[in-house]
């Protein structure tokens, strides 16, 4: 009868290792000189089907104050942080389904990631309750971060126009340095919006977005802005039209690449991003 025991009971430990290795259950580990972590867990297996999945790596407690600092300078609340590790290669845009135990339909949800000591913001796909669907070329430490809803017409970190998402990078170079500022994009009133139209009315093409955009507490002369565009790719005829004094000025993209444009601006104001047919 003991033999039988111990059989089960190693039988049951075989069980437990193999879910492990395989990614199951909730990655936890914590420093004993950091604040409490937010909750890591693993991805959402089949939350969205066909999506790649990753395990999260818990971070450092350096990695970890650094999350929260970048939380802080946004004004929202830290949900989650990790490294995404897995044995496939990621050599391309994919989209990834994440568990973000508190994330909730309709929550502004934004996602940095940390690449050579700088947050890069990603395009956030979907935030579905418990899950946020994010696109991500590279691997590197996730901060999830919950904003509160932007009252009306004071603009937000991300903007939906036309079926496209559009962000602008926190980071930028203003006037020679390069500091970060995050920049809010407010949606177009109905007179803007068909003011925009009309600039583009005899081209073939789509208008991806009309925005105006503004750098609170932050002026400059010239700013290299990096916009998150979905839908765009290397190759793409990207016009980009600028608002001031009552006219439209087209200005030139300096990098058009895949769901990213790079654009020098003398200004805040409203802006037209149209893609040509090509």
């Amino acid at each position: 009868m003991k033999k039988f025991l111990c059989y089960i009971l190693i039988f049951m430990f075989m069980i437990t290792a193999a879910g492990c290795a395989a990614g199951q259950g909730n990655v936890t580990g914590t420093d004993a000189d950091t604040e409490e972590e937010p909750a890591v867990s693993t991805p959402a297996v089949g939350a969205r089907p066909g999506l790649v999945t990753f395990s999260l790596n818990a971070p450092t407690s350096e990695t970890l104050r650094k999350a929260y600092a970048l939380a802080a300078d946004l004004g929202g609340e830290l949900l989650h942080c990790g490294s995404p590790s897995s044995e496939t290669i990621i050599d391309k845009t994919t989209t990834v389904n994440f568990s973000v135990t508190e994330a909730k339909e309709g929550d502004n949800i934004v996602v940095y990631q940390l690449v050579n000591d700088k947050w890069e913001q990603l395009t956030v796909v979907a935030v579905t309750d418990r899950h946020v669907a994010v696109n991500i070329s590279k691997r590197g430490i996730l901060a999830f971060i919950r904003l509160a809803p932007p009252s009306v017409g004071s603009g937000s970190l991300f903007l939906n126009y036309n079926g496209f998402s559009v962000s602008a990078v926190g980071y930028a170079e203003l006037d020679g340095d390069q500091i970060y500022s995050p920049f809010l994009l407010e949606a177009p009133d109905y007179t803007l919006n068909n003011d925009a139209k009309r600039v583009v009315a005899g081209l073939s093409g789509d208008i991806i977005a009309v925005f105006t955009i503004s750098s609170p507490g932050v002026t400059f002369n010239t700013a290299k802005v990096t916009f998150k565009v979905s839908g765009i790719k290397n190759g793409d005829r990207l016009y980009i039209f600028s608002k001031a004094g009552g006219s439209w000025n087209r200005i030139e993209a300096s990098v058009v690449g895949d769901e990213h444009v790079l654009v020098t601006l003398s200004g805040n104001g409203p802006l037209l991003l149209f893609k040509r047919n090509n």
